[in-house]
């Protein structure tokens, strides 16, 4: 299917090609996985050229309908992400470092 561009989360490929890595050189992404804005989510290769596609935004991965090699088209979903749960974007408080010692 194609990805829906007035459906938030929905990210669709720009080209053809194939896909060549589900996160970044560093980690493999699967569902469940929180990304942050401007993050490599996905690499298509097209003519032995890679394209690294960037998250839109922070989100939750909800679905990656497409797998390792496959032949996508232009404008194909890749992936789908939600809102980040408000309880996984709060910051835990730091550990008491420099608690003063009585």
């Amino acid at each position: 299917r194609f990805a829906d561009p007035t459906v938030k989360g929905e990210i669709g490929s720009p080209m053809m090609g194939n896909v060549w890595r589900v996160g970044d050189k560093d980690r493999v992404l699967k569902v469940g996985d929180i990304v942050k804005e401007g993050q490599e989510i996905i690499n298509l290769e097209a003519m032995k050229i890679e394209t690294a596609i960037l998250s839109p935004m922070h989100g939750v991965i909800k679905d990656i309908p497409v797998k390792l090699n496959e032949a996508v088209v232009d404008k194909q979903l890749l992936m789908v992400l939600g809102e980040v749960p408000w309880s996984a974007t709060k910051r835990k408080p730091a550990a008491a470092k420099h608690a003063k010692k009585r």
